[in-house]
């Protein structure tokens, strides 16, 4: 029986081996890996490059517009401001004291009261206490504190009583100005009518037979916020 020989085994066995090498395979893997990623990478890149390009150029639009942007902005703002103005104003038309109804209603509660009390003086004091606008911090954060005016109204009666004592028309006067229902209803009420002065008797100059005492009371209605 004849014998055959292979005198290339162990080269085509050491290819074969070669060939099968799990560590070439991995080497194949791992470039193709790498170059999938850069090629992801190139993409993004071209990609954030063009964003790049896109954002500049609405910064430059941006950039070109902002003038008129702070322009209308400013102009909102005085606008809102007028508003606010008017809006003030406007209240403080419809809701303004009237002097006219203090005294229409003074002039029917003094009609029960003796006429030998004798009106001297009418005085008003009608005043606004003003506070300005002011900023403040809290939090760190700076808020504006928007301004206010309080409105204070009073009148002051100055009179004689030329009654005699026991009339007691000093507190007679001060009663009926403090129950008439226009006074009662917005006079102040821990303030609202009061006996300011009230003089020692005094003799009539014009006529030494009578004899009078000067008084002044004060009507005080409650401050109001505007």
């Amino acid at each position: 029986m004849p014998i055959k020989l292979n005198l290339l085994a162990e080269v085509q066995s050491a290819e074969e081996i070669r060939r099968k090498d799990p560590l070439r395979y991995a080497i194949y893997c791992s470039a193709g890996v790498i170059l999938v990623v850069l090629l992801w990478v190139c993409m993004n890149q071209m990609f954030i490059s063009g964003k790049n390009k896109e954002l500049s150029g609405l910064n430059s639009s941006w950039e070109r517009m902002k003038p008129q942007y702070n322009l209308i902005q400013s102009n909102l703002a005085y606008l809102n401001d007028l508003h606010q103005q008017l809006n003030q104003l406007t209240n403080y038309v419809t809701n303004r004291f009237l002097w006219a109804n203090v005294l229409n209603a003074l002039q029917q509660c003094i009609t029960n009261v003796s006429k030998n009390v004798q009106f001297t003086r009418f005085r008003t004091d009608h005043s606004f206490q003003v506070t300005q606008p002011s900023l403040e911090v809290k939090e760190g954060k700076k808020i504006v504190v928007p301004g206010l005016s309080v409105e204070k109204i009073k009148f002051l009666i100055e009179a004689k009583d030329y009654g005699k004592e026991e009339e007691d028309n000093v507190v007679r006067l001060r009663e009926a100005i403090a129950e008439f229902p226009f006074f009662k209803e917005r006079l102040d009420r821990a303030r609202g009518v009061r006996l300011e002065s009230l003089s020692p008797r005094i003799n009539d100059p014009e006529n030494p037979e009578r004899s009078y005492v000067v008084f002044t009371i004060e009507c005080e209605f409650p401050d109001k916020t505007r």
